[in-house]
């Protein structure tokens, strides 16, 4: 009977784009029997090609999935956007970012050296810079640096 493969991805997979390249190799089994081994190469990833990843048999008496695995992609932080951030005296000010990256990257910050932050500066769990209490001598450039064993970026928050 004829055997085929198929891999079929589910997750953010951009597999229409011909990234993924699937490959069959016969070979012989237990007691003469022919057994097709299968395995997918991704070309081209980036952080959008993960998910789970099944490889399904199908001949003409049945269909049958077997074995799955997840691809994570690794790679270098970058910050994608540090829009100009306001605040009003006396409130509390968020500085924000997006930024890619896996491992999650640390996050890092420098401050103006007008700014008198003692005790009213903080870091959230995303690395977001809060500013409690904001005074007019905050108001400057302010540097993020992002890092994971891949590499570093950073950006400037006005």
């Amino acid at each position: 009977a004829g055997t085929s493969i198929r891999h079929l991805a589910s997750g953010n997979s951009p597999f229409g784009d011909k990234s993924a390249v699937p490959h069959h190799r016969r070979t012989r089994a237990d007691a003469g029997r022919e057994a097709v081994v299968s395995s997918i190469t991704v070309q081209r990833s980036n952080y959008q090609t993960t998910g789970e990843f099944n490889c399904q048999g199908m001949n003409s008496i049945s269909v049958a999935t077997s074995g799955s695995a997840t691809i994570s992609v690794f790679g270098s932080p970058k910050i994608l956007a540090a829009p100009p951030q306001y605040g009003t005296e006396g409130k509390t000010t968020m500085l924000q970012f997006n930024v890619t990256g896996l491992p999650a990257p640390f996050v890092e910050w420098l401050y103006p050296k007008s700014a008198k932050l003692e005790g009213r500066v903080s870091k959230d769990s995303d690395g977001y810079l809060k500013i409690t209490s904001l005074e007019p001598s905050d108001a400057g450039l302010y540097q993020v640096t992002v890092r994971n064993r891949f590499g570093a970026d950073h950006a400037i928050i006005v």
